[in-house]
């Protein structure tokens, strides 16, 4: 919900609806806002006034509710995973494939800060010979989690990393490791 309405995508469209339960545009047919060029949005997050949105294929949406633009789009390939606001800044999850578009599924996890115009990648982890895709990003008290599978490719199996902003560092915080 932002600004009294609920923002809801459908594919490459985005509607709102109104507090009584209408949609604001009668019809899913005229959207509140088209996006060409996303699949579909996998996050939605409010960030200092602005809702934010994350799509599959690695689009980073804004709106203020009357303009919506296209912000950010990463190279081919790569996965939109979430989206969370946190110590007054935007962070972005993705998963990035060693060979997009190839048969393989091997590919990296990938933390991205946005403050303002600048885009800060924050922490990547895995082997290119491996799968290792983060997870939702969560934040509980002054610290934001998100499952770090292959542990940051480190051991198989998956973790729990923690992102301490005030440290400015990333730590595995639970592990179940394959043996």
């Amino acid at each position: 919900v932002y600004k009294d309405k609920m923002y809801v995508g459908f594919g490459t469209k985005l509607q709102r609806l109104k507090t009584d339960w209408t949609w604001e545009i009668p019809s899913t047919e005229v959207p509140f806002a088209e996006l060409p060029g996303i699949d579909y949005l996998v996050s939605m997050e409010l960030n200092l006034g602005f809702l934010y949105m994350m799509s599959r294929n690695g689009h980073v949406i804004r709106t203020d509710a009357n303009n919506t633009n296209d912000l950010w789009q990463w190279d081919a390939g790569v996965r939109g995973v979430s989206l969370r606001s946190y110590d007054g800044r935007l962070f972005v999850a993705t998963y990035e494939p060693s060979d997009p578009g190839g048969s393989t599924s091997e590919g990296q996890g990938c933390i991205y800060q946005f403050t303002g115009a600048a885009v800060t990648e924050l922490k990547r982890w895995g082997k290119m010979t491996r799968t290792c895709s983060p997870g939702k990003l969560r934040v509980i008290g002054n610290k934001m989690f998100y499952g770090a599978s292959d542990l940051f490719g480190i051991s198989p199996g998956f973790g729990i990393a923690v992102y301490d902003a005030r440290e400015d560092s990333h730590s595995i915080y639970a592990k179940n490791s394959d043996t």
